[in-house]
């Protein structure tokens, strides 16, 4: 979901002008910054101007027994699932059936078990919407919003440069040079430090 309205990213020093950076760019990168805050931390917190928890379509294979976990196409759990809207196993709606949901990801059937097909996979899909929290008016929420907008502004303003935010210029005797200092690596989802603390800080892949 959104972190960030158009409005709060115009407000932001260097991006005021219209003329210079378009609505259209600034929501290309709103966009960017709540999928990387979702990445980052495993899950969905809701949106800024109307909470709601992410929806989500995922296809598995079947495991034979009432218990099965939601993974994304990506290879990661679903966190927080919060309801189940459709089920389809091999093609035919799972009817009569209720679903326990955990925060791990895991859906548990009423009665039955989760099925797999002749050829032995991917013939469930499951429909839902997962996210920690629906109430992102909160000051809990309050760091992770500012992550996203400082993720959104420069990500905008390397769109006008051409300098890397990365680079790292040294003038010696010798001559001078530029070094790229690297960015991306486990616990630094962002090249910008102050908002790689925020998103570890609420990375719940890690408390599960």
């Amino acid at each position: 979901m959104a972190y960030a309205t158009r409005a709060e990213l115009r407000a932001l020093d260097g991006l005021g002008d219209v003329t210079v950076h378009s609505d259209a760019l600034l929501d290309e990168a709103i966009l960017m910054a709540s999928n990387t805050v979702d990445r980052a931390t495993g899950t969905s917190f809701g949106d800024v101007t109307t909470p709601a928890y992410k929806a989500f379509s995922v296809t598995l294979s079947g495991t034979g027994s009432r218990k099965i976990r939601l993974i994304d196409e990506e290879g990661y759990p679903i966190l927080y699932p919060r309801t189940i809207s459709s089920v389809t196993i091999d093609g035919v709606a799972d009817a009569g059936i209720t679903y326990v949901l955990g925060s791990t990801g895991y859906v548990v059937r009423s009665s039955g078990a989760w099925d797999s097909s002749a050829d032995g996979g991917y013939n469930i899909v499951v429909v839902g919407t997962a996210g920690l929290s629906s109430d992102a008016s909160t000051d809990a929420l309050a760091d992770l919003r500012w992550a996203a907008r400082s993720i959104a502004r420069n990500w905008v303003l390397n769109q006008e440069s051409r300098l890397s935010d990365r680079a790292l210029n040294l003038t010696t005797s010798e001559g001078s040079f530029e070094v790229r200092a690297q960015a991306g690596a486990p616990g630094r989802p962002t090249n910008l430090p102050d908002v790689n603390v925020v998103l570890n800080r609420h990375n719940h892949r890690w408390s599960i």
